[in-house]
């Protein structure tokens, strides 16, 4: 997976993360998402196989940056599909999934940067250091 695309699905579960406590309640209340998931799938005809729903995830990121980009497409809708896709492959829910990105982000916020990192530019226009 490419590194823009880790940080992408890093960002859509860090920003869920740090919403208000509400959103929380409503993660909660969607325990049977995954399995509204599966079944939509199954019901549409979709190939479950590890390797198909792995094809639509990286498929779907794509798209996402593209609608990122602003070259095509909707970025709330396409940050759903990636949601989707992420959840058909999980065998984690989507509580869960949150609950590890904010650990992961509190953890990381600290540690070094990876070597070749980007860093993006600050308000004066300068990568930080």
């Amino acid at each position: 997976m490419s590194e823009n695309i880790k940080i992408g699905l890093f960002t859509i579960l860090l920003t869920l993360s740090r919403r208000p406590k509400a959103v929380g309640k409503k993660l909660a209340g969607i325990g049977g998402l995954q399995d509204r998931i599966l079944a939509m799938m199954r019901a549409r005809g979709w190939d479950l196989r590890w390797q198909a729903r792995a094809a639509h995830l990286f498929l779907e990121c794509s798209e996402l940056v593209e609608a990122v980009r602003g070259k095509h497409g909707d970025t709330l809708e396409e940050s759903a599909d990636v949601l989707i896709t992420l959840l058909a492959i999980s065998p984690h829910t989507l509580p869960e999934i949150v609950s590890m990105a904010a650990f992961r982000a509190d953890a990381l916020k600290d540690r070094p940067r990876y070597s070749g990192e980007e860093s993006e530019p600050s308000a004066g226009g300068q990568a930080d250091e």
